[in-house]
This record gives C-alpha cells, structure tokens and sequence, in this order.
C-alpha cells in the first residue's frame, strides 16, 4: 500500500517538476549571443518621438536588446558579470547619439532615414 502511494506520488511529481523547470532554463539559452560581437537593429517605425511616451518606449526596446545582446551571467562568475555590464555600457553608449538625432528629427518634424537604432556589441 505504502510502495503504490510512493509510486503514485513520484509518477505524478516528477512531470510537474520537469514542466516547471523548463520555462525557467529557457530565457537564459535565448538570451546568450551566438557571436562575440556584431549589431542588432531596433527599430521604432511605429513609434511617436515626438511624444515623452514614445521616447520612454525606445529606451525600454534598447534597454531589452542590449540585455538580449549581450547575455546573462552566472551571479557566481565576477568575470562574466564584468564582461556582460561592459558589453550592456557599450552598446547603450553606442545607442545614445542615435536616439539623440531621432528624437530631434522627430520634434522638428523630420523623419529619421533608419527608423531603426542600431546596436553594437563586444562580449
């Protein structure tokens, strides 16, 4: 009586704690970059820089590419973390005059060619 409960509960357990596990490993492979370095374009086609909002909206896109871009370390590995906020610094720093011009074009109502900031990073 005892076995088939363990049973039971194993054979019920174990599939649960698979499926839960999975969704937690796979941001961590997407988010790690195939290459050491190269670009990643953001566009903001559909967005207003002409509006706070709109500007709130590219920071946040770059924000999230750049932390896509360049991965996510282990929070044991002091080397990785160095590498990966230096890669994140890079590539915003890379960022900022272009949003810089897009956001003037865009006030002076004037569209900005790329519709799109373009990233660069090192790893």
């Amino acid at each position: 009586m005892v076995n088939g409960f363990i049973r039971s509960a194993v054979a019920v357990a174990f599939p649960c704690a698979l499926a839960l596990s999975a969704p937690i490993a796979a941001p961590v492979a997407a988010a790690t970059p195939a290459a050491d370095s190269g670009s990643v374009r953001v566009s903001f086609a559909d967005l207003d820089l002409r509006t706070a909002d709109g500007v709130q909206r590219l920071h946040s896109r770059i924000h999230h590419a750049a932390r896509a871009i360049c991965g996510q370390p282990g929070i044991r590995d002091l080397k990785a973390m160095r590498e990966t906020d230096n890669c994140r610094r890079v590539a915003l720093a890379g960022a900022v005059p272009q949003v810089e011009l897009a956001v003037a074009q865009a006030r002076e109502g004037k569209v900005y060619a790329a519709n799109a900031v373009q990233l660069a990073f090192q790893r």
